[in-house]
């Protein structure tokens, strides 16, 4: 198991800090709104980036993308509370390509721990 702090919390963390906001705007690297933010999903246990289980999950509302998208927190570059835009290090072919519009196992099956983004 790799320790939680080593993947994607330092990004969670940085959210947190900066007051991330349900609703606020989610935009990849190349400037395509994908939808807004909705909650958080951690995963308690099998940590393992590089068989693409991350450690938390922001899901966004995407009505381009017809549904909830799960973006792994690794992929957020930053957040901008002025304007409340999330905007992703990735671009939206990623996005796709990734299939990130399927919620992960875990989160599916109930057994995430969820933490909601205040309004």
């Amino acid at each position: 198991m790799f320790a939680r702090e080593t993947y994607g919390e330092e990004t969670v963390e940085m959210l947190r800090l900066k007051g991330l906001k349900r609703f606020a705007e989610v935009w990849t690297a190349d400037d395509v709104q994908i939808g807004e933010a909705v909650r958080l999903h951690h995963r308690t246990h099998d940590v393992n980036p590089e068989l693409k289980l991350y450690a938390c999950y922001l899901e966004c509302r995407s009505i381009e993308m017809g549904g909830s998208v799960y973006i792994p927190t690794d992929f957020v570059a930053d957040y901008d509370p002025g304007v409340q835009k999330v905007t992703l290090s990735v671009s939206i072919r990623t996005v796709q390509r990734e299939t990130w519009e399927r919620a992960p196992t875990f989160i599916a099956h109930y057994t995430s721990r969820v933490e909601e983004l205040p309004v």
